[in-house]
């Protein structure tokens, strides 16, 4: 028999896999859940049906139409309750068709260790090692605290523009890429336990981002007795979906919960809507802690860099005091306003090498604090 590398897969000179070579991508970002050797798929028992009462003020907006205008642009949609106040999506993109949200699914693992800590199972300042003694040296000493706020200095590397970044450890091992030569495949547990440091400690005035963090902390959720599959399902139950939530596992069926998730744009502003809520699902159920997801609008975590240093990372969400967000690689956003209900879902694929563009965040947090503002403006409140 003659076989080949599965085209999609195999990584070519420059270190890309198929899906995710310029040109591609965004064919490649719709098509992630095909496109992963090891997928799962949730659906939802009850729907949260959506109503469009549309803002006429918001197509007016100036960040508004520049975000809807760029090339990279796919959908947004603006949500208040079950209230569509705004949408739209480009020429061959829908508010209902599947997009990958790549590290939008971070802020899934602060519902996560919210519930666990909630229930006493674990403390903010247990070392990784307590719970995970095959962990390296990169994390055992590491509290629990410092790894949900990206504040642990390793060994592992996330530079996007270097082929040989340890981040793509990952991506081999739930199924994105094929190594040139055959080997043993490793899972996400393995990838988390191979991270070595000498020291630890975090001495920058910036967060130090590590997708692996997610899955050290999946994998102590998971130590700590909690069934990540059921937990997953309850996430998107509790969400009301309309559609289905792709996650991207490894070989084991291990979560890739640090950027493996899929789904569409509305689906997308419905989790943003069960994260206003504080974790309070449609039928009532509670996913997480309410008062540990808010902690993360007054936890002191690292800054950004510049430009964005007003804002900071808290337990895996973004703040800035007011509402929460994360952004996704490639240009997606989900920002939330637990004080109004607000929720903004942005999806987009920035295709230009190596994928990431700072200014597709800030225009989308600029949009949203821009109808944020003129909603307090309507009720008066400031």
């Amino acid at each position: 028999m003659h076989l080949v590398s599965n085209p999609d897969l195999t990584v070519d000179a420059d270190g890309l896999p198929q899906w995710m070579r310029p040109g591609s991508r965004r064919a490649g970002w719709r098509n992630l859940y095909r496109t992963g050797r090891y997928v799962s798929t949730f659906r939802a028992r009850d729907v949260l049906e959506l109503t469009q009462r549309p803002d006429p003020r918001i197509a007016d907006l100036d960040p508004i139409r520049h975000l809807t205008g760029r090339d990279d642009f796919a959908g947004l949609c603006v949500l208040r309750g079950p209230s569509i106040l705004y949408e739209s999506c480009a020429s061959d993109f829908s508010p209902t068709a599947s997009h990958a949200i790549m590290s939008i699914t971070k802020t899934m693992v602060s519902l996560l260790l919210g519930q666990l800590i909630g229930d006493g199972r674990i403390d903010l300042d247990d070392k990784i090692a307590r719970h995970l003694p095959e962990i390296g040296s990169g994390y055992a000493d590491a509290t629990v605290r410092d790894v949900l706020m990206m504040n642990v200095a390793n060994d592992y590397s996330e530079d996007l523009a270097d082929p040989k970044a340890s981040m793509f450890l990952q991506d081999y091992s739930i199924g994105l890429r094929i190594h040139p030569r055959p080997e043993p495949e490793t899972g996400l547990r393995d990838v988390a336990a191979s991270v070595h440091g000498a020291d630890i400690v975090n001495r920058s005035d910036y967060l130090q981002y590590k997708t692996i963090n997610s899955s050290v902390l999946t994998w102590l959720a998971e130590r700590c007795g909690v069934n990540l599959h059921e937990f997953l399902a309850s996430v998107v139950d509790a969400a009301g979906f309309e559609g289905a939530l792709h996650m991207i596992m490894d070989r084991t069926g291990f979560p890739e919960l640090g950027k493996g998730g899929s789904c569409s744009l509305r689906d997308l502003a419905r989790y943003g809507a069960l994260i206003a809520r504080g974790g309070k699902g449609v039928r009532g159920e509670t996913i997480g802690s309410p008062s540990f997801l808010a902690s993360n609008l007054t936890v002191r975590g690292p800054g950004f860099a510049p430009p964005r240093e007003r804002l900071r990372y808290g337990y895996h969400f973004v703040t800035e005091g007011r509402w929460l967000g994360h952004g996704g690689f490639g240009g997606q956003y989900l920002w939330v306003d637990p004080a109004s209900g607000l929720v903004v879902a942005h999806l987009g694929v920035v295709e230009a090498p190596p994928g990431t563009d700072l200014s597709v965040p800030a225009h989308v947090i600029e949009a949203a604090e821009t109808i944020m503002g003129m909603m307090d403006d309507a009720t008066g409140k400031h």
